[in-house]
């Protein structure tokens, strides 16, 4: 039997590990941890970087121009069945990422009673943000290509699963380089092959379906090459009837809903110019960047003709809330009405529930927190070149007091330049981070998001105030003087940095459970800060005479304890959950006629 072990197999081909190796050195890959201040410095460098230069040099035109796309795959368009498995939002810690590769590797999985069992897709399909925070060779090396080698080292030539992917937002982030090494040059990726050349492509399935995979570039335009591919694609070989299964990188329907229709409209030109103008017919349109499951059905009055939305991103990331989604999606101005199924992973529920683990904040990201006591304590000791201190220090730290320290803070605040910067500064902090959802929510009045930040910066002054009234009236600490002695300006920094810290933290992430809550803010934020590697999800579409089978898997908790295979056959995987660990259900099934 052949194997796909030769010099020309795989873009990185690791060697088994050795039995009794550390297995923590390949399971110990944390989630990304979107909180920390290097982290989200390097991503925003990046982004600004990529879309710059998106904008100026689209790498879609340039593989375009130097690599004509091979035609349509046929490969698969004569059996009798066959399966496809999808999933998005891949590579992040090691947990989640492999336990969603580790089922996709298996030759079959039982999902709930144990009496059916679901075979392998002979077609795996990543739709997008393969890798996190952003690609780049090291992150796609250790996040998604290790991972995805040890659940599924390699196959026989004869009968090993393919795999297609659309690039994310996240992909583009180093200009496509990174995906197009793995996915674009036809080699072995671990035991998948690879037919794509470029970030888009089509497929042709058993039974007049259609499987295409559309690249929207940074939410930018559907090239012209790209139009050209798939509207030569449905005018050579698209029948009238054909059903097609779309898949993009993000839930336009979603965001068309909330008001942002920019890329909805784009793909609706892809179904309309393209897939409609040749008798196809959109069955399903699925994708990820949102880490959950969420399924809407048109309400229409012919039931072959209804169409299907999908939001399936829980292929490894932190999991995205479910409790803010809508019952019903109006688009195309207001023509088209889809109904949720209301399956969601995570459950409505769930998802409240995580939200209050941002209390913990301080906890979960301790850089974040001390960059917060930082700025509590620079702001004290700006402060502290007021009259501020001293008067504070003779009024008893009493709730009956309360009422005179605002007169003394404005007083004393107005009485220097640099005292007046960093209020500022404050308030325009917190009102600019309150302004990120415009994809999310962007019908939310922007009045609403700025009176939200105005109230989170008046809470830290709040904090930062009590703190140092409650020290500055405390006979374990004194107050420096002015110039400070060694001793003193010590335990004053220490105080008011810990209290920034802690406190601070605290107060951040109850603005981001409450914002959330109440008025639907920081989708991403919110759930991001948690951080939470459980309830991921996947596709697998079976696909036959009678249609499309659609079987949404949930993995409501990741694993944890992982163990050498011992004994495993060449393909089997390295590393195998403790037994029992991974438990699958059906989320929901569904069959498209």
């Amino acid at each position: 039997m052949s194997k796909n072990k030769n010099s020309d197999s795989s873009i990185d081909e690791y060697p088994p590990p050795p039995e009794n190796a550390d297995i923590n050195k390949y399971t110990g890959i944390a989630m990304a941890d979107w909180f920390s201040p290097v982290l989200l410095i390097r991503t925003a460098l990046r982004q600004v970087t990529s879309t710059l230069f998106g904008t100026y040099s689209d790498k879609r035109t340039l593989l375009a121009a130097v690599n004509d796309a091979k035609p349509f795959v046929t490969e698969w368009s004569e059996q009798d069945r066959i399966t496809v498995d999808y999933v998005a939002d891949l590579g992040d810690g090691w947990d989640s990422t492999y336990s969603v590769a580790w089922s996709l590797a298996q030759p079959e999985l039982t999902v709930d009673d144990g009496t059916t069992p679901l075979a392998r897709g002979e077609i795996l399909v990543m739709g997008g943000d393969q890798v996190y925070p952003y690609a780049s060779s090291d992150e796609y090396k250790n996040r998604l290509a290790r991972p995805y080698q040890a659940a599924l080292p390699c196959s026989d030539e004869s009968t090993a699963p393919t795999v297609f992917a659309i690039p994310g937002n996240h992909d583009w982030y180093d200009g496509l380089a990174s995906f197009m090494r793995y996915f674009g040059q036809q080699r072995w990726f671990a035991g998948w092959r690879t037919r794509q050349t470029r970030s888009y492509w089509a497929i042709q399935l058993p039974h007049r379906w259609w499987l295409w995979g559309v690249d929207s570039q940074l939410d930018a335009y559907i090239d012209h090459a790209q139009t050209r591919y798939f509207n030569e694609t449905a005018e050579t070989h698209m029948q009238p009837g054909d059903r097609v299964i779309l898949c993009v990188a993000e839930p336009s329907w979603i965001f068309a809903n909330n008001g942002d229709a920019t890329l909805h409209r784009n793909l609706a030109f892809v179904e309309n110019k393209i897939i409609n103008r040749h008798g196809g017919h959109l069955a399903l349109t699925v994708s990820g960047d949102l880490h959950h499951y969420a399924h809407y059905a048109e309400r229409a009055a012919d039931a072959a003709k209804v169409r299907h939305k999908v939001t399936c991103g829980g292929g490894g990331a932190f999991t995205h809330g479910t409790h803010h989604l809508p019952d019903e999606l109006s688009l195309g101005d207001g023509e088209e009405i889809y109904d949720a199924t209301r399956e969601y992973l995570p459950s409505a529920s769930d998802s409240r529930a995580m939200l209050w683990r941002n209390l913990f904040m301080p906890l979960r990201h301790p850089l974040f927190a001390a960059v917060l006591g930082g700025f509590y304590l620079v702001y004290a000791w700006v402060l502290n070149r007021t009259l501020l201190l001293p008067e504070l220090s003779a009024i008893p730290f009493a709730i009956e007091n309360i009422e005179k320290i605002p007169p003394i803070f404005i007083k004393s605040t107005f009485t220097s330049l640099l005292a007046v910067a960093f209020l500022l500064l404050l308030v325009v902090s917190g009102a600019m981070f309150a302004q990120p959802d415009w994809k999310s929510c962007p019908d939310r009045k922007p009045v609403r998001k700025w009176l939200g930040g105005l109230v989170h910066s008046v809470l830290h002054l709040v904090v930062l105030l009590g703190s140092l009234w409650y020290f500055a009236t405390e006979s374990w600490i004194t107050i420096p003087p002015d110039p400070p002695e060694w001793g003193s300006a010590f335990y004053f920094s220490l105080a008011i940095g810990l209290s920034g810290a802690l406190i601070g933290g605290v107060v951040f992430g109850l603005y981001l459970i409450l914002s959330n809550l109440l008025f639907g803010f920081h989708r991403t934020e919110a759930f991001s800060a948690v951080a939470d590697k459980e309830h991921k999800s996947f596709l697998r579409i079976q696909i036959d005479a009678d249609g499309a089978t659609v079987h949404a898997i949930g993995l409501n908790h990741s694993g944890r304890k992982w163990q050498w295979n011992s004994g495993k056959a060449k393909g089997d995987s390295w590393i195998r959950p403790r037994d029992g660990e991974l438990r699958y259900h059906l989320i929901e099934k569904w069959r498209i006629h």
